[in-house]
């Protein structure tokens, strides 16, 4: 179930960025990965920004929800402060797993440096960046909280997780960004800490805020299974 969850998101990214395209297949991913020409004069941009949270239906009936909306659930999922520990990590992870030079590329440059909302697509801003900067690939990472719960009673438990969408592109001279210049993709999802009885809003943003390493450490695993580092 939680799987179907995540199809609109996934859904919106890869048709914002290839219109009819989708992603290739893992083979083909192998097979464009081979072809680039890695060394230590190969430079990647990477970054990463937060989608608005996804919060279900069946959440919004829960006490929980009613606890916390003088405070405004969404307000307390505006900013997620550690995202620079995920860019971070996969700026290392590239630079370990792959003959190239990682830099990070600030989200303030492409105008991610608050959450995007709705279907908005950041990419082609991010990727018109890298090229005026002369990087060979972005890699970005789109984190978005999902809180959601099995019940409708109001009583019953929820729980909160991160979504990692993870994306490298081949900068190309045109600036294209879709289908025909991803070099590698992946979803990752991570169960943050239960929050306790009598959460707060900076409770409930503290068990976010705890759970960016653990998402970026997965996504560094799913790397390294993808690029055989």
């Amino acid at each position: 179930m939680q799987i179907n969850r995540y199809i609109i998101p996934v859904l919106i990214i890869i048709l914002g960025l290839t219109g009819c395209a989708l992603y290739p297949s893992e083979e083909e991913q192998k097979a464009r990965l081979s072809k680039e020409n890695f060394s230590n004069k190969y430079r990647v941009a990477v970054t990463s920004y937060q989608r608005e949270a996804d919060i279900d239906t069946a959440f919004m009936q829960t006490t929980i929800w009613t606890m916390l909306r003088q405070g405004s659930v969404n307000e307390v999922l505006s900013d997620i402060t550690k995202l620079e520990k995920l860019d971070e990590v996969m700026q290392a992870a590239l630079g370990q797993m792959l003959p190239s030079n990682a830099e990070i590329l600030k989200r303030s440059d492409y105008g991610a440096a608050s959450p995007i909302l709705g279907g908005e697509i950041v990419a082609d801003d991010a990727m018109r960046i890298a090229k005026e900067q002369g990087y060979d690939a972005l890699l970005f990472v789109a984190v978005q909280p999902v809180l959601t719960t099995k019940g409708t009673t109001g009583l019953e438990s929820f729980w909160v997780e991160l979504l990692g969408l993870t994306q490298l592109h081949k900068v190309l001279p045109s600036g294209e960004v879709g289908g025909s210049t991803a070099l590698l993709h992946s979803q990752d999802t991570v169960l943050c800490k239960q929050p306790s009885e009598g959460t707060t809003p900076s409770i409930l943003r503290h068990a976010i805020d705890s759970c960016v390493s653990k998402l970026a450490f997965k996504i560094r695993n799913t790397l390294k299974v993808k690029l055989g580092g």
